[in-house]
């Protein structure tokens, strides 16, 4: 059984659907299969969107497709992202999102990045942060994205505890690439492991495995 107890607005949203609309939660399905910044992935939410433009979670999801290709944008200058853009419509989305369902986490996740960039304001970063986690303490993207902001503040360990929840909710989620750069070598290496086991051919895995492995011993 899954050890993860629910907040209130988690177990309101199991209570309620997330639209009304299956076609649109069909759309919205078909989005988190694909690469966040994927052309395909903003058409999926889109017309999500279109469908039920009051789907909350769509939009927050939205807006994190369109915050990731700011951040690439702003490490890949030649990545074809505008930052100023990617990064305005993420916030409108946010916005729209929380205006819709005030208690989505990931839409006060989003919002809280306004802080990281273009200026930092620490405090005020991680208090979005905390507030996201403490509405959507289950929720495998915010958990994602709240342990890369920490691990960018060198919060190594805070970082390693939220991407071991992340391997206890969504076991098939890659995070062997994170516990490797918070220290954990060897929880890396069995996650990888783990990967193996469920699909033999995951090739990422297995070079990922080799070279962990190889950095474990040049430490031994």
């Amino acid at each position: 059984a899954l050890d993860a107890e629910l907040s209130p607005a988690e177990r309101r949203r199991l209570e309620e659907l997330p639209t009304e609309s299956p076609a649109a939660y069909a759309q919205f399905l078909r989005a988190l299969e694909h690469d966040l910044t994927a052309e395909t992935t903003l058409r999926h939410l889109d017309q999500a969107i279109e469908i039920d433009p009051r789907f909350g979670e769509a939009y927050a999801t939205r807006a994190v497709s369109h915050l990731a290709r700011a951040w690439l944008a702003l490490n890949e200058p030649d990545s074809g992202f505008d930052l100023q853009t990617e990064f305005e419509v993420a916030h409108h989305d946010a916005e729209r999102a929380l205006a819709l369902d005030p208690q989505l986490g990931l839409g006060h996740l989003v919002r809280a990045t306004r802080h990281a960039w273009p200026r930092l304001d620490v405090d005020k970063l991680n208090l979005g942060i905390e507030q996201a986690l403490e509405l959507s303490p289950n929720h495998s993207l915010v958990l994602n994205l709240a342990a890369g902001f920490y691990l960018a503040q060198l919060r190594t360990d805070d970082a390693h505890a939220l991407h071991q929840r992340i391997q206890m909710i969504d076991p098939n989620r890659p995070i062997g690439e994170f516990l490797a750069i918070c220290g954990d070598v060897d929880g890396a290496i069995h996650h990888e492991q783990q990967r193996l086991q469920w699909n033999p051919s995951d090739i990422a895995a297995r070079s990922h495995l080799v070279l962990l492995e190889t950095i474990r011993g040049r430490t031994d």
